[in-house]
């Protein structure tokens, strides 16, 4: 009965916690960049960063415009409500777009990945390259055939793999089996 209680207190203390202006816009804020990232093929734990780190910075720079440009506030009716609500300076909606965009760079700084055409470059070469060691059959077939991160083959250079298989078949067959061990193998001895 004591967990309900300290559960339901909790549970509308954050109601009211979203219920305030900066943090609702913020954590809208934060779910449009979410869905916008999902949309644009980011898994859920990347578009859910991306997302966070929307939502803390679109809180702060909202607090921010809202503290240094305190219009006062002003009493509006809404379907039969009266609500009171900060007025809304013209500065808020540019600066929460310009923390948006800020907001993922430490994000893909963290996740260590490459932004604008060189990333797709890279994530495409990377893809190309896993396709044909699948339709090759052979995953390690194109290891060192090309310079990094393009799809330009070295210059007529042999691939590492080249180079140990050519190994191997100099030095022949390294293992001396006799007619009784292979018989044995083969389950007839």
């Amino acid at each position: 009965m004591a967990k309900a209680k300290i559960a339901g207190a909790l549970l509308s203390k954050l109601g009211g916690l979203f219920k305030k202006p900066v943090v609702g816009e913020a954590l809208m804020s934060g779910g449009l960049n979410t869905g916008l990232s999902l949309m644009a093929g980011a898994n859920p734990v990347e578009a859910l960063l991306y997302g966070g780190a929307d939502a803390i910075a679109s809180g702060a720079s909202l607090g921010a415009v809202r503290k240094l440009r305190n219009k006062g506030m002003q009493t509006v009716t809404r379907n039969g409500k009266t609500i009171t609500e900060p007025v809304r300076s013209r500065l808020e909606v540019p600066v929460n777009i310009a923390a948006s965009v800020a907001s993922t760079i430490p994000v893909t700084m963290l996740l260590g990945q490459e932004q604008g055409a060189q990333g797709a470059q890279t994530r495409q070469v990377d893809q190309q390259t896993v396709q044909r060691a699948v339709i090759n059959n052979a995953p390690n077939q194109l290891a060192g055939a090309y310079m990094p991160a393009t799809l330009l083959q070295n210059i007529g250079l042999p691939s590492n793999n080249a180079l140990m298989e050519q190994m191997q078949n100099d030095q022949g067959p390294t293992v001396g089996m006799d007619e009784r061990a292979m018989a044995r193998i083969m389950g007839l001895g």
